[in-house]
């Protein structure tokens, strides 16, 4: 039985697939977007979420530490990540919820278990469950378990993925979707390097695959102003979309600031990316650049 790290279940999403919807986060990802809004899911493993506004300055968690990760300057708490040993004794003796650990480790039944205790939902409403993250195609055998399983349920699932995956890994995992939600960051390959870690390459053959598959595919863009939000970078995800025939509909997903206010907890380094999210009219004026040559049907958010 595969086992994954999971960073949350969230369930009644509406915003992840079809219908009503129990989204499943995976932790870790390959990729490091300036904008993300789920840093939380950056490492692969269990780790300490440090949240130093809720810190009352106790010092048990400092007592607890068997490796002195943890000191404190002034008023101020800080984790030294690089020596912590990941015992976690210093959040089981944190009474103010500061420290806690983010991730568990989670069986395929186990998740599966808490995603059929929504089946009513999902009926009254054509939803079902999405695999997302991070990035679920890097945890390959509890993702390809899970579809599997809930395909065998009747359930309906959507596979929310940046396609920065090994391409045999990647057909597999798409076919045993219902449905792929497909990240399309940036379509130059150098600037996509620049905002999230990594070239395209990989992520644009695989959006290339998807057309041979026969799964329905509904695209994503993040809409971020000053790294993607120009008429030409748009007119270039029109081409790649009209181009792939399994697409169905796109969705433009403008920047907020949620992730902002999460990274420090996890990178005491943190910077903000200093963007102003989109206006709904710059949204809906990119959106008419895309129906206009893909004819496909785009929603703003």
């Amino acid at each position: 039985m595969a086992t994954g790290i999971i960073s949350n279940i969230q369930c009644a999403s509406i915003h992840d697939g079809p219908g009503m919807r129990t989204t499943v986060f995976f932790k870790g990802c390959p990729l490091r977007c300036l904008w993300c809004h789920n840093p939380e899911t950056y490492a692969f493993g269990r780790e300490l979420r440090l949240k130093r506004e809720a810190c009352i300055h106790c010092l048990s968690c400092v007592q607890a530490c068997p490796s002195g990760a943890l000191t404190v300057s002034g008023d101020t708490l800080r984790l030294d990540r690089e020596s912590c040993v990941r015992c976690f004794s210093c959040a089981d003796a944190c009474p103010s919820g500061a420290l806690a650990v983010s991730g568990r480790e989670m069986t395929a039944d186990e998740i599966l278990a808490e995603a059929l205790a929504d089946r009513s939902m999902y009926a009254r409403t054509g939803g079902g469950v999405t695999l997302s993250g991070g990035e679920p195609t890097a945890q390959f055998e509890i993702c390809l378990e899970l579809l599997t399983a809930l395909r065998s349920e009747g359930i309906h699932t959507c596979l929310d993925t940046s396609g920065q995956c090994d391409p045999m890994r990647f057909a597999r995992l798409a076919s045993a979707a219902s449905m792929v939600l497909f990240d399309l960051k940036h379509p130059d390959p150098d600037r996509h390097a620049a905002l999230t870690g990594t070239n395209n390459r990989l992520i644009l053959a695989n959006f290339a695959l998807l057309g041979e598959l026969g799964v329905p595919v509904e695209v994503r863009i993040p809409v971020i102003p000053g790294m993607n939000d120009d008429e030409q970078t748009m007119r270039t995800f029109s081409g790649l979309i009209s181009g792939n025939r399994a697409v169905q509909s796109v969705i433009l997903l403008g920047y907020h600031k949620l992730g902002q206010s999460k990274i420090y907890n996890f990178d005491e380094h943190g910077h903000d990316i200093g963007v102003v999210p989109p206006k709904q009219a710059q949204l809906e004026s990119l959106a008419g650049i895309i129906r206009s040559t893909a004819a496909l049907p785009v929603q703003c958010r």
